[in-house]
């Protein structure tokens, strides 16, 4: 199957009527627009990323730097985008950002919490849970 382009997670599959992960068995959906929401566009590994596909994280940190407060304070994003590599053609997962808040209570002067409530959608993911 061949994927459109993406520029900023404009296109993405989307699951309608769900929350968590693809139920097992079931290939993604076909790709729909999602418009201009704001994304937030982050790399995962492998294992995380297959967790946050089959629903089972719902939640990331990132340490209390310059960087990731400039990217993540006050930044009003809609949805995170995860990727598994830099290739065009990597897998991608779009999530609904629940909420992004800095606990101080955790280590090391701070944590910066990304929850999420669900999986949009996926792009160039062709595995299917449980093969």
């Amino acid at each position: 199957m061949t994927n459109p382009r993406v520029y900023s997670g404009a296109r993405v599959y989307i699951r309608k009527g769900r929350t968590g992960g693809i139920p097992e068995g079931e290939k993604p959906p076909p790709v729909v627009e999602i418009g201009d929401a704001p994304v937030l566009t982050l790399a995962l590994r492998r294992e995380m990323f297959e967790l946050v596909v089959l629903g089972q994280k719902f939640q990331e940190t990132k340490p209390n730097t310059d960087y990731w407060r400039s990217r993540l304070k006050d930044k009003g994003w809609e949805y995170v985008q995860f990727r598994n590599g830099q290739g065009r053609k990597a897998p991608r997962v779009m999530v609904k950002v629940k909420r992004i808040y800095f606990d101080p209570n955790r280590k090391g002067g701070g944590l910066w919490i990304l929850e999420w409530s669900e999986v949009v959608g996926t792009e160039n993911w062709d595995a299917v849970p449980g093969e």
